[in-house]
């Protein structure tokens, strides 16, 4: 019996998995800093808000950056993001971070304007 027993674990992985499913995030920016360090972005929450005042639509807007590095992120971000075929650009504020594995990790929120 100790002779199948690696031939029936293999047999019941492959015809009784259970399926994994990972959220696909497919806005997931990439770039360096002024100071030539390596981030990734994605969008944690957006909210589209179409307004009659001077201000028009706007995007709010919350990123998680991620920085190769223990690095100090800055308390904001000028951002640029086109979403819906509309170009929005604003401020970004620093909300949290934290460091992990030899990478900086922060929270960023605030609101875009539509140009």
């Amino acid at each position: 019996m100790k002779k199948f027993t690696p031939i029936f674990i293999l047999f019941m992985c492959l015809f009784f998995s259970v399926p994994a499913y990972a959220k696909e995030n497919t806005n997931i920016i990439t770039g360096y800093t002024t100071e030539g360090i390596y981030y990734e972005a994605i969008t944690l929450e957006s909210q589209t808000t179409i307004s009659t005042s001077a201000r028009g639509t706007t995007l709010s807007i919350t990123k998680e950056f991620t920085y190769d590095g223990t690095v100090t992120p800055s308390s904001s971000l000028s951002w640029t993001e086109s979403s819906g075929g509309v170009t929005y650009s604003g401020t970004l504020y620093l909300k949290s971070f934290y460091y992990n594995n030899s990478k900086t990790v922060a929270t960023y929120k605030g609101t875009l304007y539509a140009q």
